[in-house]
């Protein structure tokens, strides 16, 4: 026998040998385990089973081997474990483990099963992923679904981001299309900063002003009970108010409504022009109205649908009504006055003036005619028509003679 394989008396239960130092049990199961010292390979193993006389050493339940792995079934430690630089710890499962001030390097979000959550802040500084392209991931608050706030940030086929309640605060906002909800007091703009749009600016009510791209502001919208619309231009323009139809329906560009009886004698449309432009200017390629004006009801009295007054001293010769007629083919007619279904039928007078003058009345004229309509020859035929005028209360007529 040699030496390595000389086995050495017994003590304590312990066999000695050169190879190793063992003691041999057989567990309650009826089969053998050893435990034991085997410094060139198994410094020290416990509880390694014993199979038809051949120990297996890599299936014991605790063992460290010659490179200093520790391999055991369970380990339960009241002190500290240090890890040196470089050292890692590769575990399957971890139970009921407090971990402070670790670090990370790689963590997969399927090796986390949620429990209670992370109760503590967390700050990520690298980039935050949700889903992998086939599986949709999302963000969302504690049951979102019944609380009135809240969050959700959800991927998919048409990705959301849903705030109930709150408020959405930040720089800039880009978005192809912003829908429903309640926008307070936000700023429209370029990238520059300038055209721009801002809302509620100094007020508390409800007021929109524009700026163009040299910070001047061009309008204004609810900005006080004065002036509900407000436009300022800054350089020349041509329309400001534009409404183009350009195909074959039917469309109101202005529709203005006054249902109340006090007004303040405002007009509904004022217009003034400090300048030499017109203040009305309307083309016509059909067979629409020029102007039209209804009355349906009330009792206007000498209020008429017309009123044109000019109070500015002047010397030379001014119109304030004119009518002006050229290209036409057929007849053109300047004023056309037409009798309607009237209850009383003495009550409709096609043209009634009132012209006075304290200064000098001798240069007032009921009409002036200075064209053609003036035939230079004596009456010739026969005086068969009149034509009644009113004078105060009596009734003149003007003769009419054939031709």
């Amino acid at each position: 026998m040699s030496i390595e394989t000389k086995m050495f008396p017994r003590f304590g239960g312990w066999t000695p040998s050169y190879k190793e130092l063992f003691l041999e049990i057989t567990g309650s199961d009826g089969k053998k385990y050893r435990t034991g010292l085997k410094p060139k390979d198994y410094p020290f193993y416990a509880y390694a089973p014993v199979i038809d006389g051949v120990v297996q050493y890599d299936s014991a339940k605790f063992y460290v081997d010659k490179n200093g792995n520790l391999v055991a079934t369970n380990a339960i430690i009241s002190g500290v474990i240090i890890a040196g630089t470089g050292s890692s710890i590769d575990w399957s499962y971890i139970k009921n483990v407090l971990v402070q001030d670790a670090q990370i390097q790689s963590l997969s979000a399927n090796k986390i099963i949620a429990g209670t959550g992370i109760i503590n802040d967390l700050t990520i500084k690298a980039t935050l992923t949700m889903g992998d392209g086939i599986t949709y991931g999302k963000i969302i608050t504690y049951d979102f679904a019944n609380k009135a706030t809240g969050i959700k940030i959800e991927d998919g086929a048409t990705p959301s981001i849903i705030i109930k309640g709150g408020t959405i605060s930040g720089g800039n906002i880009e978005a192809s299309n912003i829908f429903g909800g309640t926008i307070t007091s936000p700023q429209l703009q370029t990238s520059s900063g300038y055209p721009k749009i801002i809302f509620n600016e100094g007020y508390s009510t409800n007021s929109i002003r524009f700026y163009d791209a040299n910070q001047a502001k061009i309008a204004e919208i609810g900005i006080s009970t004065s002036k509900v619309i407000n436009i300022t231009p800054t350089s020349s323009i041509n329309i400001g108010f534009n409404f183009n139809v350009s195909s074959n329906i039917s469309a109101q560009a202005i529709n203005i409504y006054h249902a109340g009886t006090d007004q303040n004698n405002l007009p509904l449309i004022n217009v003034e022009s400090a300048g030499t432009n017109s203040l009305f200017f309307g083309i016509i390629d059909g067979l629409g109205k020029g102007i039209y004006i209804q009355r349906n009801a009330g009792n206007p009295g000498s209020n008429p649908l017309i009123d044109i007054q000019s109070f500015n001293s002047i010397t030379t010769d001014s119109v304030m009504f004119n009518i002006y007629r050229s290209g036409e083919v057929g007849k053109s007619i300047g004023i056309k006055i037409q009798q309607g279904l009237l209850s009383n039928p003495n009550g409709l007078i096609g043209i009634e003036m009132n012209l006075s003058s304290s200064n000098n009345p001798a240069l007032i004229y009921a009409f002036s005619f200075q064209g053609s309509e003036v035939v230079n020859s004596a009456v010739g035929g026969l005086q068969d028509k009149k034509i009644r005028i009113r004078i105060g209360t009596t009734d003149y007529y003007i003769p009419c003679y054939t031709a």
